[in-house]
């Protein structure tokens, strides 16, 4: 089906809960073909500029009116509360049309349209199509509101069953504080009683409901009582996006499988990803690695330390031999070399002339942090 730019012509939002919009192509050319019940997608710009998704409504006006569509929309939603804002001029997007809720005068020779609330759309935009042409068929209405003021297209619909003797109607307002005591309104639900007296037979006739689930529902148990075949009931269906082929639910459903086995594969992937690490860091004891470590180099500090120690306590004693004439001097006791045994150090004879002695150097010492002595 096609999309269409439109702009918003006229627009009714006197009903607190009812908005009565009319569209006009944005070139000013006909309108596209459709027939009596369908339905089409709109979308509109919102209050940042952007598209909206599209919702579905019934056309409400006549096929034969070729220069505008007419809706009637429910306020429920910010969807139909954002289309109370829309100003005239204001552009929007239509697609369609689509649906087989449709009235069709060669076929439907005595129809019977039962109308819950804004589901009268469809019926309203039949009415007007079969009063445009002249059509002799039998159409009767049973259209149910809570109040008089929730009944779209109300006082239009008495004109057209006043214009029309093939046209018949019947209201229910449930809600109505007034009681109605003239032909044609009453106050009290819909039953298969009221039903069968309003059309008579029921076995030549095709019945056509639209309206919110609860109420279509409980219509289709009276006319099972009065013995209505399934064949005989249509009911509307409105979705969000129209089926336009018979493989699209093969194709989505063949979209959710590669989907899902993506989804499957990738978390098989992290799970075990996640159990490799886990398994790896339960061979390895972190903090058990850290304490041998440090163990192993403060063990090598130590032994460097001791190391530097016995150097320089042996630097001494060699400074200390040499300038006392060959008297021996005790190793220190700090050596830890030295601390199980006691070694007597070889003495150095004296020169015969000392002229400033110069202290014999030792191998030059390991550096290593934190030195306790330091040789001059």
């Amino acid at each position: 089906m096609s999309e269409y730019k439109y702009y918003l012509r006229k627009i009714d939002n006197s009903s607190s809960n009812l908005l009565i919009l009319e569209l006009k192509p944005k070139d000013n050319q006909p309108i596209f073909s459709f027939r009596p019940g369908q339905y089409v997608l709109i979308a509109y710009r919102d209050k940042r500029g952007k598209m909206t998704d599209k919702h579905a409504f019934s056309i409400a006006s006549s096929p034969t009116k070729r220069d505008s569509l007419l809706f009637g929309i429910r306020v429920q939603g910010d969807f139909t509360k954002g289309l109370e804002l829309l100003k005239i001029g204001d552009e929007l997007s239509v697609a369609g049309p689509y649906g087989d809720f449709c009235y069709d005068e060669r076929k439907h020779s005595s129809v019977v349209m039962i109308a819950g609330g804004i589901g009268i759309t469809p019926f309203f935009s039949a009415l007007n199509y079969a009063s445009d042409l002249g059509i002799n068929n039998h159409l009767a209405l049973l259209y149910s509101a809570r109040k008089i003021e929730d009944a779209a297209f109300y006082n239009e619909i008495k004109d057209l069953a006043v214009k029309n003797k093939n046209i018949t109607t019947l209201f229910s307002f449930t809600e109505e504080a007034v009681v109605f005591e003239k032909e044609g309104i009453i106050n009290q639900r819909f039953d298969a009683g009221i039903i069968k007296n309003f059309v008579g037979r029921v076995d030549d006739k095709i019945f056509f409901i639209c309206g919110p689930k609860p109420f279509m529902d409980a219509m289709v148990v009276n006319l099972n009582v009065l013995g209505v075949g399934a064949k005989q009931i249509k009911m509307e269906e409105f979705v969000m996006i129209p089926r336009k082929s018979v493989l699209i639910p093969w194709r989505n459903f063949a979209y959710a499988v590669g989907v899902a086995a993506v989804l499957f594969v990738t978390a098989f992937s992290l799970i075990n990803r996640t159990t490799a690490v886990s398994s790896g860091s339960k061979n390895v004891d972190t903090s058990l690695l850290v304490q041998v470590n440090q163990g192993a180099i403060e063990r090598l500090v130590s032994i460097y330390e001791a190391k530097n120690k016995a150097l320089v306590d042996l630097n001494q004693q060699i400074i200390a031999a040499g300038l006392n004439g060959g008297t021996s001097a005790p190793v220190s006791s700090s050596n830890p070399a030295s601390e199980s045994s006691s070694v007597k150090p070889k003495t150095v004879p004296a020169p015969a002339t000392l002229v400033n002695p110069t202290p014999v150097q030792a191998s030059q010492p390991i550096s290593i942090p934190r030195p306790r002595t330091r040789v001059s």
